[in-house]
């Protein structure tokens, strides 16, 4: 029978080479614009060697106004320094990234208390600089695109200080939307078309190649911080339909791929996203006599795979991208009932903040884990500290079935370091009896006093606890992104100081976070290290095959990642 070549479907599918030969569409245009922008930014950072001491306010003016796709909506319309330079030394540099909405609403409280978290800082060796941003808040759909134009301030700044170890972002701010292709091969049962008349089920177990988009990080930090990974090739802005595929091969899928026994096929649509497409395929279908489509041949084309990847991650046994600086979010908004109360959580957790680096709030420094439905997670946190080697404190390690009431119980014992494991959404983590432990109960606890003063680090495994509401539709400016996620709350109205959380479902936690703990990193060194052991990986196996290689990607920090465990005085 004779072929017809179908598609190719390559890491650049969906980035900017596509985009630029699908010039009819001018906003797809516009999004090809950026990556030519971004590259000559990040040349011209590199290439012009004034540019390696150009000061932060100097920086704070060349990216202002930045408007990488020409639209006349400028993604960084301002940048402004404030309270000077960080101070001159070899301490590493770190930038609170403020969101002008707050600072005006805060009537000077805000950047007074950002002051002083900035003094806390260098009294730790760190050298902290505060710069007001105003960035694109518009009804148009391109967080990633604003996002990336952020990554390239982080990258001029480091390219000026190479001591630049991350940032905090301090009110609302774009997020990245990673979503991901994979060539899977499964043996499992398996039902195609269905609802059509090629529905075909296949009751018993049968190989197949399974290469489906999936969104799997809503939110995506790595990307901010990953600066020399090769992310805005990855980015499209408009609503695009990436296609899907399943190939049965009965006996397996051949290693050069070859003509399926059955398929079905279709398209997912996403906007505004990150696609790391790890499953480029040749597809070219099989005519019969009549010119109808037969069958399909599909060849899986993994050596294309990995393109976020620089060239140092691409030698890794695991090729995964990491972290070149550490990034955290401190926002609010989403879990405010208005704007007052959105002030006053930024500055409760700026004073708790302050009051535990100075050893004001001593902490109770005991673990405690929650878990519902899945296995204690206390001797993982048992590794956080050597004096908790031999600890057994059933009161903090509440399993089994436990209801809301027993969770507030749980949060009412002060304890230093927390775990949250159960099944969880957007919004909340699942208990017994259909209760929840969600956003709504957290803030009626803090609205009642009900928590005694203390403060706590969090290790939520819970599925999507970090994935804020609507992300994958709607701005992140809108009212209606992120409302009431259940890990913001933990943070605001439960005593935060900072979260490590997934926004993936999966089933997984970060390999080496406790240890590092231990050691005396800080919160976000402690997340970095999970990308470090992933991606030095002997085989796939052992990080979750393909489809689980790049786990790492689906976590993030919340709250101040500069933090570190502290032992009461």
């Amino acid at each position: 029978m004779p072929e017809r070549s179908l598609a190719v479907v390559s890491p650049e599918l969906h980035g900017s080479a596509c985009r630029r030969l699908a010039s009819r569409a001018r906003r797809s245009m516009m999004c090809a614009m950026t990556c030519a922008v971004l590259f000559l930014l990040a040349v011209l950072a590199v290439a012009d060697p004034a540019q390696r001491d150009e000061p932060l306010d100097g920086l704070c003016a060349r990216f202002s106004g930045l408007d990488q796709d020409g639209d006349g909506a400028a993604e960084i319309e301002r940048l402004a320094l404030l309270g000077g330079e960080a101070p001159a030394g070899e301490g590493p540099l770190v930038l609170a990234l403020v969101e002008g909405r707050v600072l005006d609403a805060g009537g000077g409280a805000v950047q007074a208390s950002l002051e002083r978290w900035r003094a806390d800082l260098a009294a730790e060796g760190f050298r902290a600089a505060l710069v007001r941003a105003g960035l694109y808040a518009g009804e148009r759909h391109q967080d990633g695109l604003t996002l990336l134009a952020l990554r390239e301030f982080l990258r001029a700044v480091r390219d000026a200080d190479p001591s630049l170890a991350g940032a905090v972002l301090v009110g609302a701010f774009p997020e990245a939307y990673l979503v991901r292709t994979v060539n899977w091969r499964k043996l499992c049962p398996l039902a195609l078309n269905r609802g059509t008349e090629r529905e075909k089920v296949f009751a018993e177990p049968i190989d197949f190649l399974s290469t489906v988009p999936e969104g799997v990080a809503h939110t995506c930090d790595l990307v901010l911080g990953d600066l020399d990974g090769r992310w805005e090739r990855l980015y499209t802005q408009p609503r695009e339909r990436l296609p899907y595929w399943h190939a049965v091969f009965p006996g397996g899928v051949p290693a050069g791929g070859g003509v399926a026994a059955d398929f079905e096929r279709g398209g997912l649509v996403y906007e505004d996203f990150f696609h790391a497409n790890d499953g480029v395929l040749e597809v070219r279908e099989v005519l019969d006599e009549q010119g109808n489509v037969a069958a399909l041949h599909v060849i899986p084309l993994d050596e294309a795979r990995d393109a976020e990847c620089c060239a140092a991650d691409r030698e890794r046994g695991n090729r995964i991208a990491r972290p070149d600086v550490l990034v955290s979010r401190v926002n609010a908004r989403g879990v405010a009932s208005d704007l007052e109360q959105e002030i006053r959580l930024l500055l409760e957790f700026f004073e708790r903040n302050h009051l535990y680096r100075t050893g004001e709030l001593d902490p109770v420094f005991p673990p405690a884990s929650l878990s519902h439905g899945l296995g204690s997670g206390y001797g993982v946190l048992k590794e956080a500290a050597q004096e908790w080697a031999a600890l057994a404190e059933p009161e903090l390690d509440v399993q089994g079935a436990p209801g809301l009431a027993e969770a507030v119980a749980w949060l009412k014992r002060p304890a230093v370091l927390r775990t949250i494991r159960a099944h969880s959404d957007r919004c909340g983590s699942s208990l017994e009896r259909g209760e929840r432990l969600d956003c709504n109960a957290l803030r009626a606890l803090w609205s009642d006093g009900a928590l005694p003063d203390g403060a706590s680090f969090y290790l939520h495994t819970g599925c999507e606890a970090i994935s804020p509401a609507a992300a994958e539709t709607l701005p992140y400016s809108d009212p209606a992104y992120g409302r009431d996620n259940s890990a913001a709350g933990l943070l605001f109205f439960a005593r935060g100081l900072a979260l490590v959380g997934r926004a993936k479902v999966f089933y997984e936690e970060p390999r080496g976070f406790c240890p590092a703990l231990a050691e005396g990193a800080t919160f976000g060194a402690a997340w970095a290290r999970y990308f470090e052991i992933e991606s030095q990986a002997a085989s796939w196996p052992e990080v979750g095959d393909d489809i689980g290689r790049k786990r790492s990607y689906f976590w993030s920090v919340l709250g101040d990642w500069t933090l570190r465990l502290r032992r009461p005085r």
